[in-house]
C-alpha cells in the first residue's frame, strides 16, 4: 500500500495558492507541515483570493421608487453557473432595508441587469462587468415580509456572509412601497466542490 500520509490530491486550491506565493510555475506540494500552515495562511487574508483562483467583486445598485411597488435589488446566480457567490458585505446607500436568501426565478420587473466589477487589480477579469452573479434593479408587486427575511436596515457592518449557490438568489428589499433604494455589493465568487451541490 502506498503512502497516504497527509495525502493533497483533492487539495488542489489549496496547493495552487501555494504555489502561485512561491512564484513556482512548475512543481508540487506533496506535505503541509505544522510549520508551513501557521505562517501561509491561505484563507484567512483577502489578498490571497486570487491566488486561490477567486474572484473579488463590487456593484452599486439602485432601484428606482414606482407607484404601489417596492424597490429591490436582487443577486442572482444563474442555473447555469459553475461558481459560488460569497457575498461579504452590503452597504445601505438609501432606504430601510431587509434581506432574504431564496431560491426560484427573478420576481418583478427588472429596470436594469448588471454584473460585478472586479475589485483586484491583479485579475485577468478587470475593465468589464464579468462575474457570473447578476445584480438585478427591480421593482416588484410585493415586499419581504416576516418569516422570509433575515435582516432588517442592513447597514454592511454586521450581515454574516451569505452564499448565493447556483439557482438561488439574494433578495434585498426596501421596507416601504413607492421609495428608492440603493445598496453597493461586495463579493467572491469561487468555483465549487463537486460534494457542495
Amino acid at each position: 500500500m502506498g503512502d497516504v500520509q497527509n495525502e493533497l490530491r483533492r487539495a488542489g486550491r489549496i496547493t495552487t495558492a501555494y504555489l502561485n506565493a512561491l512564484g513556482m510555475t512548475e512543481g508540487i506540494v506533496d506535505r503541509l507541515g505544522d510549520t508551513l500552515i501557521p505562517t501561509m495562511d491561505v484563507w484567512s487574508q483577502p489578498d490571497w483570493n486570487f491566488l486561490r483562483g477567486d474572484h473579488m467583486y463590487a456593484r452599486e445598485a439602485a432601484a428606482t421608487a414606482v407607484a404601489a411597488r417596492f424597490s429591490q435589488v436582487q443577486l442572482v446566480m444563474p442555473s447555469t453557473a459553475t461558481a459560488l457567490a460569497v457575498v461579504r458585505k452590503i452597504v445601505r446607500t438609501g432606504g430601510t432595508l431587509r434581506i432574504q436568501l431564496s431560491g426560484g426565478p427573478v420576481t418583478g420587473v427588472v429596470q436594469n441587469l448588471k454584473r460585478g466589477l472586479p475589485t483586484d487589480s491583479r485579475s485577468p477579469r478587470l475593465g468589464g462587468e464579468t462575474s457570473q452573479l447578476e445584480v438585478n434593479e427591480v421593482d416588484a408587486a410585493a415586499g419581504l415580509n416576516l418569516p422570509q427575511w433575515f435582516l432588517q436596515n442592513a447597514n454592511g457592518e454586521e450581515i454574516p456572509p451569505f452564499v448565493v449557490g447556483p439557482g438561488s438568489n439574494l433578495f434585498i428589499s426596501e421596507l416601504t412601497a413607492n421609495t428608492a433604494m440603493g445598496v453597493v455589493v461586495f463579493w467572491t465568487e469561487r468555483t465549487f466542490f463537486p460534494s457542495e451541490l
